[in-house]
């Protein structure tokens, strides 16, 4: 096996191989999942086959899904196994004879998922309470998104696997169901592998209703749990999604046949949160919530940069940084005229769709609004004075959240994008699993119950997608940018009943798909150049857990362990554009405070310090200037060697920030009214 290999994912494939062999020998387990208070409970990563016919394979690249040239090509490290020779190995040969064939049509199918129950969004904060309703219907379930014509992910010679429609039981008698799971592992393309034996896994189970009990002896463990096993042995982003559309674990999307002339769009993003984080605290009910009554994927951003901005230009353009040249946390408004945002795209599509930005980071802001046609509405809160663990700015963001939905004109389409930064804050103060990291998600989670009742309230059905751009280290120090596993893990969260089925999961989200989603939802067409596609199209990715709170969190959580760190050439690269990258970044960050503590000292009028400090300025910005542009240069230099495309020098010194204002009339805890001269301008405005 080849050196960039990790012990982990050897361990994977040798225990997907095991459970092949445990099949063909006759090895049976229970395989139902049981209601009942007694001792015996299905595992919480079991999953279960949705019942709607499946579609043909999506097809996937050969490569990471970036479209830039060097390292991200193959993100991730190569498995062991090869795909050559599957029918070499006689314990494949024998699983696969074994497997029983698919039920003839007219036959019983696997039970449908039941209704969602009402969830409550709570927050121990005052006035915040929500009852969310989920129905399912049945009306129009097999109805399939068109394929996005934009993207083609295939890989050669990728195996069909279908399977024949059933219709759904009438009766409540125990439904018998079987599965084959076919899994080729497939080594990334161009990276020379010793060729080894293709994994066959096949799972054969009954499964009854949940108010049945098995007529037959359990068999062997549900498919999906064998497949998600495979997956520890999947090391990047196009083996991975080769291996689940072999698998063909299909749950359809639920869509209506109306389509809304007006819709609204909420896109929530929380800087640098770790998925495994938010289900590891009960706490975060209102977080979960909008998984149980949504689809969820724990994805990675392995193989590209978890550097903020890079990834926050991906989510808001649907480009990988890769290709847009964005190295680091320097603003460079040039990007965003070549490469449009969300914004840019909405308003030149349809100027009467209402774009609004809310976030208390100035990048983030300052990204909004740029470009030609920028948000109609942008609006920035920076760090309230005194709140240094910025919960109370991130309390003025779900704030000014709630004030947008509720005076929203609903006559037009609405899209919204709120941004919190405090958890990532927290995350370099204190580290990843700090008690402080802990507590700041719970407080974003505070404020999404009081988006969620404003949407409530609104009468209004919005799509919700939740979305971070990178993880973040354990401990505290660098917090992230490297390609360790806590810092490459992400999520998405895509809740609209009528489009994303409730409590799924799916294995193919990423989050650059984020603005050729909203571009869909609005009728409009992704751009041409996007490396992302619609989340409305990758529906034949979606997997369901046995039941709706320990398997999600179960199912979650054990794909979340399965992520891994990519080859070690890739890592190696990866490691030195970070590096690189961040110099300048640092010296801008050393100028601005410097110059900064200057000003203070020169405003306070002491007599020769403030007249001498006041002079220090300008040799202190010059000072960082000429540090910056050689820092920069090489850094832009480091950035093409590991493949990065459209890498510039200009400008030579950092851009200014657009001029940014506050949300009108929100007024905080101290009683200053944000946009009124003399009121707070240090906290709500920023030149």
């Amino acid at each position: 096996m080849a050196f960039e290999n990790y012990v982990g994912r050897v361990g994977g494939l040798a225990v997907a191989l095991g459970i092949g062999a445990a099949v063909a020998t006759g090895w049976s387990c229970p395989a139902w999942a049981d209601t009942t208070d007694g001792s015996v409970k299905p595992p919480a990563s079991d999953t279960q086959n949705s019942s709607e016919p499946d579609t043909p394979p999506k097809s996937t690249p050969s490569e990471d899904n970036s479209g830039a040239g060097g390292t991200t090509g193959t993100p991730a490290a190569q498995t062991g196994a090869g795909a050559d020779d599957a029918t070499d190995d006689p314990q494949a040969e024998a699983a696969e004879s074994e497997a029983p064939e698919a039920p003839e049509a007219g036959q019983p199918a696997d039970p449908p998922v039941g209704a969602q129950l009402p969830e409550q969004h709570s927050s121990n904060k005052p006035g915040r309470t929500l009852v969310v309703d989920v129905t399912d219907t049945d009306e129009d379930k097999t109805k399939e998104p068109e394929a996005d014509p934009v993207i083609d992910r295939t890989v050669a010679d990728e195996p069909v696997v279908t399977d024949e429609p059933t219709p759904t039981p009438t009766s409540g008698k125990p439904v018998a169901a079987t599965f084959a799971v076919t899994a080729d592992l497939l080594p990334a393309q161009n990276v020379a592998e010793p060729e080894e034996p293709t994994a066959l896994i096949a799972a054969v189970g009954d499964i009854t209703p949940a108010d049945g009990q098995s007529t037959s002896d359990p068999l062997a463990p549900l498919q999906a749990t064998a497949a998600l096993t495979a997956l520890a042995a999947i090391s990047s982003d196009s083996e991975r999604r080769s291996l689940i559309r072999s698998a063909n674990l299909v749950a359809p999307q639920v869509t209506t046949s109306e389509e809304d002339s007006t819709p609204n769009v909420l896109l929530i993003g929380v800087d640098g949160t770790n998925l495994s984080r938010i289900l590891a605290n009960d706490n975060n009910t209102n977080f979960f919530s909008l998984m149980q009554t949504g689809t969820t994927a724990p994805a990675s951003i392995v193989g590209h940069t978890t550097i903020s901005n890079p990834s926050w230009t991906a989510i808001l353009t649907g480009v990988w940084g890769e290709t847009t040249g964005v190295i680091n946390n320097i603003y460079n408004p040039a990007v965003y005229d070549a490469f449009p945002t969300v914004f840019n795209q909405l308003e030149t599509f349809n100027p009467l769709i209402n774009t609004t930005a809310i976030a208390d980071w100035d990048v983030i802001a300052a990204i909004a609004a740029s470009g030609a046609v920028h948000a109609d509405s942008v609006q920035y809160v920076s760090q309230v004075a005194g709140d240094t663990d910025w919960s109370l700015t991130d309390d003025a963001v779900g704030a000014a959240t709630v004030n947008a939905i509720t005076n929203a004109d609903y006559s037009a389409p609405n899209f919204m994008f709120s941004y919190f930064v405090g958890v990532d804050e927290n995350g370099h103060m204190h580290g990843g699993a700090s008690q402080q990291y802990a507590d700041a998600i719970t407080n974003v989670d505070e404020n999404l119950a009081a988006i969620m009742e404003a949407i409530a309230l609104s009468g209004e059905q919005w799509t919700i997608i939740v979305v971070t751009d990178h993880g973040h280290q354990a401990s505290q120090g660098f917090g992230h940018g490297f390609q360790s596993p806590n810092e490459t893990s992400t999520f998405v969260i895509a809740n609209n009943p009528d489009l994303f089925t409730p409590g799924n999961i799916n294995l193919q989200y990423s989050i650059v798909d984020t603005t050729p989603t909203v571009v869909t939802l609005f009728g409009g067409t992704p751009a041409s150049y996007s490396n992302g596609v619609s989340l409305t199209t990758l529906g034949d990715a979606d997997v369901t857990p046995i039941n709706n709170d320990d398997g999600l969190r179960g199912a979650l959580q054990d794909i979340i362990d399965k992520n891994g760190y990519p080859n070690i050439g890739t890592d190696l690269s990866l490691g030195a554009r970070t590096i690189f990258a961040s110099i300048p970044y640092f010296v801008v960050q050393f100028t601005d405070s410097a110059t900064s503590a200057l000003q203070a000292i020169a405003d306070q009028d002491i007599f020769l310090i403030s007249p001498l400090a006041s002079l220090a300025i300008v040799p202190v910005q010059l000072l960082g200037d000429l540090l910056y542009i050689p820092t920069n240069i090489l850094a832009q230099v480091v950035a093409w060697l590991t493949g990065v495309s459209n890498t510039s020098i200009f400008p030579l010194l950092p851009a200014p920030l657009p001029p940014l204002e506050g949300p009108p009339g929100l007024q905080d805890a101290a009683g200053v009214v944000c946009g009124v001269p003399g009121y707070g301008a240090d906290r709500c405005m920023a030149v």
